[in-house]
């Protein structure tokens, strides 16, 4: 599994079966920019050291499931080790491929155009038609990637190291450093590229980035492996004013937080690796709740943890993702926005994120 620095597995693997209701299609489609206009994309992780990564996709109208659409695209090639994140620019996708160090360029039938040599990809916000940020672990920079010239056109120097999510609100771009030595968000011009400013004040060890509907900014912070405790803080990115921390005990460990369409109630994954069902599983809260959840929205089984979350902007279907212990096909299933199951699927190894896509 993969959070960041790769925890070991410890829970055991109960099962090595799986079910799913849904079509999986053994020959993909040639046309997928064609294809049907709601597209989720799983982003799956493989396991750490194998190159098993896989880019799986969903088509919920057709309740069809491909499992490895960029493989069975490009002949066979892989796409490497440590598939993190991906979006889209225009009509590209560009992924990280985290362990491997190379960002890929997609069309938008899933055919590779070409490799870009980054050190430790996470996340990627676009700065304009041609260039995109990329966050990056194990250092304290961040770079300017020139999608049409594939290559770097500037490394922009952190503060911090070990930049993970990042935000776009207007000309502003929030970059949040993974650092146990860092309490702060710091504040990058767009245009400019540079940083100009920085929120304080928060958790140490931000890394997730969420912009509510009142313009409001979500952070989450904590390294619970390093001594540093989950935490959201939610600021006014105009006043820099702190509007509540809400802090976590100690040990529970919190990833992967999502906003509903509406951006009014925060999701995410309090994860227990022991395989306890305490403290595991899916949890939801209002925006202007005043307390953590005390109970799941989706509870994790004995032996069970999740490890993706997304809510798409299509139906507000919720997609959780079981990676299985990295060793075997994730299970996602998908809950209406009332906690009633529709149907599971399986897709490759390491279900880490997904991503939506018309």
């Amino acid at each position: 599994m993969y959070r960041t620095f790769h925890k070991t597995l410890i829970i055991a693997i109960l099962s090595i079966g799986w079910w799913s209701c849904s079509k999986t299609q053994d020959n993909p489609p040639t046309n997928i920019s064609n294809l049907d206009s709601q597209k989720i994309f799983c982003v799956c992780e493989g396991s750490y050291g194998n190159g098993n990564a896989s880019l799986g996709l969903y088509l919920p109208k057709q309740d069809t499931v491909y499992t490895d659409i960029f493989k069975d695209n490009n002949a066979g090639k892989q796409l490497g080790d440590v598939f993190q994140s991906m979006i889209q620019m225009g009509n590209q996708y560009v992924l990280c491929i985290n362990n491997s160090d190379r960002v890929l360029v997609l069309d938008a039938n899933m055919k590779w155009l070409k490799t870009i040599a980054v050190s430790k990809p996470r996340y990627i916000v676009p700065l304009n038609n041609q260039q995109m940020l990329v966050s990056s672990l194990f250092n304290n920079k961040i770079y300017v990637v020139n999608i049409e010239r594939g290559a770097i056109d500037a490394t922009l120097p952190l503060p911090a190291r070990n930049a993970e999510g990042m935000l776009r609100l207007n000309n502003s771009i929030y970059v949040a450093p993974w650092d146990t030595a860092n309490n702060k968000v710091y504040v990058l011009d767009a245009a400019q590229q540079f940083f100009v400013d920085s929120l304080t004040g928060l958790g140490f060890a931000p890394s997730e980035l969420l912009l509510d509907r009142d313009s409001m900014i979500w952070i989450l912070s904590g390294n619970v492996a390093m001594g540093k405790p989950a935490m959201f803080t939610r600021i006014n990115p105009k006043t820099k004013q702190i509007l509540k921390s809400l802090a976590f005990n100690s040990g529970f460990d919190v990833v992967h937080p999502c906003l509903n369409i509406a951006g009014d109630s925060l999701y995410f994954i309090e994860v227990n690796y022991s395989g306890s069902t305490s403290n595991n599983g899916i949890f939801r809260m209002s925006i202007h709740a005043t307390d953590l959840p005390l109970n799941p929205f989706v509870a994790a089984t004995a032996g069970q943890y999740f490890w993706a979350l997304g809510i798409s902007p299509f139906t507000g279907d919720i997609y959780i993702g079981d990676p299985r212990g990295f060793t075997q096909k994730s299970l996602v299933s998908v809950y209406k926005s009332d906690g009633t199951l529709k149907h599971q699927f399986n897709v490759g190894t390491g279900i880490g994120h997904f991503y939506f896509s018309k």
